[in-house]
C-alpha cells in the first residue's frame, strides 16, 4: 500500500493519520514541494490518478483512489477494527456530515487565509477569520458534554483536528471562548497513547504461526496454561479459558483474515476496573521468517489503563510472544514463567 501526500496538505495528513489509526503497513510518498512553485510540476502518479491533480492518492495493488474521504471509506472496509465510524446508522451519518462540513464549510475559510499574513486587515482575511470563529461557536455548542464530535472517536475527529491545526497556523485559532473544543483538541493530541504494539520475529512460515494462534491445545503451552478459543467467523465468540474451564477473557472476533490478521474485543472478566480493549495479531511474511505483532487498542478508555496495568500487560504479551517463538523454533515450551499481576 502506498499513500501519496504533500508537506502542506491537510487532506493528505488526514489520510495518513487514518492509516496509522488502522495499524496498516504503508509507504508514505511525500510529493515534491517548493514555496516558489508549490506542487509544480505535479507528481506523475498523482496527475495520472486524480483528475484534480491533488494529493492524497492511495494505491493498493491494482486499486487506485483519491480524496481523503474516499480513502477513509476504503480503509474502514479494509480493516474494520478499530472502527472509525460509529456503529449506529444515524450516528455514522452524523459523523460523516461533520467530516464533510469540516472540509467544505470550515476549511475553505482557512484556505483563503493562506494568501495573507496572520492578522492581516484585508477584508477577505477579516471575513475568513470571522467565518471560522462562527463555525467554532457552532461546534462548541454541538459538542456539548460529549467526549468526541460524534458518538465515538471517528474520522470526523481526525478531519476537524487537522483542519483546526491549519486554522491556528493561519491566524484563526481556537480561543478561551471555546473551552469544550480546546479540551477535545487536547484529548485528540493524547490519542497516540492508546495503542501499544508488541513484536517478535520467528523463524517459521506464516501458516505455522497462524495455526499456533488457532490451536487450543497448543495455546495452553504459551498462554500460561490457558486456552485461546477463536470462533469461526467475524462476530463469533472469542474466549481465553483458564485450566479449570472458567472464562478469563471474553470478547468477539473482529478480524479474521488468515493467515495474516486476527483481531478480537478483549475484556478480562475478573478485572472490573479495566475497560474493554481490542487486540489484533498481525503476521508479516519475511521469507524465511515472519514478524508477529500484537496490538492493543484502548480507544477513548486509554486513560483508565494506569501504568501498573500497562506494565503487567507488556510483561504478559512479551511472555506469550516469546512462548510462541520458542515452541515453533524448538518444539519445546518456555519454562513456566508467569507475569506479575498489577498491584
Amino acid at each position: 500500500m502506498r499513500l501519496y501526500s504533500g508537506p502542506l496538505s491537510m487532506f493528505g495528513a488526514k489520510a495518513e493519520i487514518a492509516a496509522h489509526e488502522k495499524g496498516l503497513d504503508f509507504e508514505l510518498v511525500m510529493v515534491p514541494f517548493e514555496m516558489k512553485t508549490l506542487y509544480e510540476p505535479k507528481h506523475p502518479v498523482v496527475a495520472r490518478i486524480n483528475p484534480k491533480r491533488q494529493v492524497p492518492v492511495l494505491v493498493d495493488g491494482d486499486l487506485e483512489i483519491f480524496d481523503s474521504t474516499q480513502i477513509f471509506e476504503y480503509l474502514e472496509h479494509l480493516r474494520p477494527a478499530p472502527a472509525l465510524w460509529p456503529a449506529d446508522v444515524r450516528g455514522r451519518a452524523r459523523a460523516r456530515l461533520l467530516e464533510h462540513e469540516s472540509d467544505e464549510v470550515y476549511f475553505p475559510n482557512i484556505v483563503r487565509l493562506m494568501a495573507f499574513q496572520p492578522g492581516s486587515d484585508d477584508p477577505v482575511a477579516v471575513g475568513a477569520r470571522e467565518a471560522a470563529a462562527r463555525y467554532y461557536e457552532v461546534m462548541e455548542s454541538a459538542l456539548g458534554e460529549r467526549e468526541w464530535l460524534g458518538d465515538s472517536y471517528s474520522f470526523a475527529d481526525i478531519g476537524f483536528y487537522m483542519a483546526t491545526l491549519f486554522g491556528e497556523r493561519m491566524g484563526a485559532p481556537l480561543t478561551a471562548a471555546h473551552p469544550r473544543l480546546q479540551a477535545w483538541r487536547d484529548q485528540e493530541v493524547t490519542m497516540a497513547k492508546r495503542d501499544v504494539v508488541h513484536t517478535v520475529y520467528i523463524a517459521a512460515k506464516e501458516e505455522r504461526v497462524w495455526a499456533a494462534l488457532l490451536d487450543r491445545e497448543l495455546s495452553r503451552k504459551y498462554f500460561f496454561g490457558n486456552s485461546m478459543e477463536v470462533g469461526p467467523a467475524v462476530g463469533a465468540p472469542f474466549h481465553v479459558r483458564k485450566p479449570d474451564g472458567k472464562v478469563d477473557v471474553e470478547g468477539k472476533v473482529l478480524v479474521l483474515d488468515p493467515p495474516r490478521r486476527l483481531g478480537a474485543s478483549w475484556r478480562v472478566v475478573w478485572m472490573t476496573d479495566l475497560p474493554e480493549t481490542e487486540i489484533e495479531y498481525g503476521i508479516e511474511d519475511l521469507g524465511e521468517a515472519i514478524k508477529l505483532t500484537v496490538g492493543e487498542h484502548h480507544g477513548a478508555a486509554h486513560e483508565q489503563v494506569n501504568d501498573k496495568f500497562a506494565e503487567a500487560s507488556r510483561d504478559g504479551w512479551a511472555l506469550i510472544l516469546s512462548g510462541i517463538k520458542t515452541i515453533l523454533e524448538t518444539g519445546k515450551p518456555l519454562p513456566p514463567i508467569r507475569p506479575k499481576p498489577p498491584k
